[in-house]
């Protein structure tokens, strides 16, 4: 997704509003954020790679996820589940819906992680939002503002590879 610079500074802008965050010493609880694809087919996959994480560490993950989808994450306790709406026009509304940030703003995170294999501001947001230590998302020409561990997807590799070794990467934060 291609957005304008005034746009870019207004989604950092009010990203850098939010909390202090936590170092990589100070993690006790192990929380996590994980941004689910707004594409169907990559959300089916995404959950099926990190379906088993969700679920063993229920108590200490966030999942966002659009709003035509929370049917896949059924399973799941409401308290864990940030629901999206995504605007038909993002241009006019870039920024995550508030109560979603102050959502993500309550917790301290290890981990967060953008599926999206393209650039969307409300999952960039989201990850650089809660100030983990280990902030995971696909490169593009913006992630270098939201992540700090960045995934090139090769054309000729299935996404369900990528997402498996992200996968890898969230489990070793846990191992702390």
């Amino acid at each position: 997704m291609k957005i304008p610079k005034r746009l870019l500074r207004k989604i950092l802008r009010d990203c850098k509003r939010s909390g202090s965050g936590i170092r990589a010493a100070d993690i006790k609880n192990k929380k996590f954020l994980i941004c689910f694809p707004f594409d169907e087919q990559y959300r089916k996959i995404a959950f099926r790679v990190f379906s088993s994480v969700i679920k063993s560490h229920q108590e200490n993950c966030l999942c966002l996820i659009s709003e035509n989808a929370r049917d896949l994450l059924r399973e799941v306790n409401d308290d864990s589940i940030i629901i999206v709406s995504i605007p038909e026009d993002i241009q006019r509304n870039p920024i995550l819906p508030s109560g979603a940030s102050e959502k993500i703003q309550s917790g301290d995170y290890t981990v967060a992680v953008d599926l999206n294999t393209g650039f969307h501001p409300y999952t960039a947001a989201a990850v650089l939002k809660t100030k983990a230590p280990k902030r995971i998302g696909f490169h593009s020409e913006y992630s270098d503002y939201f992540f700090n561990i960045q995934m090139t997807k090769k054309k000729e590799d299935p996404v369900e590879s990528s997402y498996r070794y992200i996968h890898h990467l969230m489990v070793d934060s846990f191992k702390l």
